[in-house]
């Protein structure tokens, strides 16, 4: 029932501007801050850049999107909080996105469909779906195309981390992190790992240590060991760094799934300095034992003072069954109200003990 309430209502008496209140309602959206964002990504040519060196196995002449505005279009969503292609359908016509695309807010001027993310996404054709199933080896191909993207994208992590610092780095500390990335159990390569309780992917990253820019990201299974292709990540990175700064100082670090003989003589031939976590042993605890008493018997007598005691000590050679060589091994020595704690980190640093486990 109509309610005879004015569409416009006019405040006079606000000072000297105008003010008019609109009962239309118009075009709202939310998730304004993308804009910001999107301009400094067009001032860097983030997205662009990469746009035009993904491979687009579309037929050219029939392109209605670009592959920039479907790169852009997809992170976007990502950002935004749907990272699902199908979240398209009601995003297409949503004026910020069109906004972020480029595109003028127009209804009648849709972004790309759900469908048309998916397979962009999968670097997936329909003239591949017409293929009798004889003849569609699917799998495989949409495999080699999203490694193939994988690797495109990673080869440009570390130009656009050297090309947005503001001056040639002395030095460049690389951060090697396996992740856990729980998944539901069944998708391809996602398995049940026994010590994170789940079934997973296993992916690993490399980060700049002091900013935290991704210089490398790599989806692995879900049971491969943390090292696993730690040593083909790291190899490009250090190349694309020492091509655009010859005397960059290189450091590495990483918990004890990264310490295995191929990771220490990767950087050791590379001239690479590193610092591992390393799993405890009853050798490394034997040679840490003196150590270990002295402590105890120290907060024995001092508990009442300190909450907690540390000593460190340095093992110049030890090696391990599986080593071609000794190395130097840093032990800290705690000792606290939950008891006696060891912990280990194999390195080539050198310095002090208590130095390269807080300072580095």
């Amino acid at each position: 029932m109509p309610t005879g309430c004015a569409e416009q209502l006019t405040f006079w008496d606000l000072g000297k501007q105008q003010v008019t209140v609109d009962f239309q309602g118009g075009e709202v959206v939310c998730d304004a801050g993308l804009l910001p964002v999107r301009l400094l990504d067009k001032e860097l040519g983030v997205l662009a850049t990469v746009a035009e060196r993904l491979p687009d196995p579309r037929a050219q002449p029939l392109v209605t999107h670009t592959r920039e505005a479907l790169l852009v279009q997809e992170v976007y969503q990502i950002l935004a909080g749907y990272p699902d292609g199908n979240d398209a359908q009601a995003l297409r016509r949503d004026p910020l996105f069109q906004t972020l695309v480029d595109v003028s807010p127009d209804a009648e001027q849709a972004l790309a469909s759900g469908s048309t993310l998916n397979r962009f996404h999968h670097a997936y054709t329909r003239r591949q779906a017409e293929l009798p199933p004889e003849e569609r080896p699917v799998l495989g191909e949409v495999a080699a195309a999203l490694s193939g993207r994988v690797r495109v994208l990673n080869a440009y992590l570390p130009e656009l981390f050297i090309r947005t610092r503001r001056q040639p780095l002395r030095y460049v500390i690389l951060d090697v992190d396996p992740s856990d990335d729980p998944a539901h159990g069944q998708q391809v390569l996602s398995f049940f790992h026994g010590y994170y309780e789940q079934h997973q992917y296993f992916p690993l990253f490399v980060f700049d240590g002091q900013t935290g820019f991704p210089l490398a990201a790599w989806l692995r299974p879900g049971t491969v060991h943390a090292s696993c292709g730690a040593v083909e990540v790291l190899a490009p990175v250090v190349r694309a760094l020492r091509a655009a700064w010859p005397d960059v100082v290189i450091l590495v670090r990483g918990d004890s799934g990264l310490a295995v003989p191929a990771v220490y003589e990767f950087c050791e031939a590379e001239g690479l300095l590193y610092a591992f976590g390393y799993t405890s042993n009853d050798v490394l605890k034997a040679r840490v034992a003196q150590a270990a008493d002295d402590l105890e018997t120290y907060y024995r007598f001092y508990q009442h003072r300190e909450a907690s005691v540390q000593r460190f000590e340095v093992i110049e050679d030890y090696q391990a069954d599986s080593w071609s060589r000794p190395r130097r091994v840093v032990a800290k020595v705690e000792i606290n109200r939950r008891g006696l704690n060891r912990r280990f980190v194999v390195t080539n640093l050198s310095g002090s003990g208590q130095g390269i486990y807080h300072g580095f």
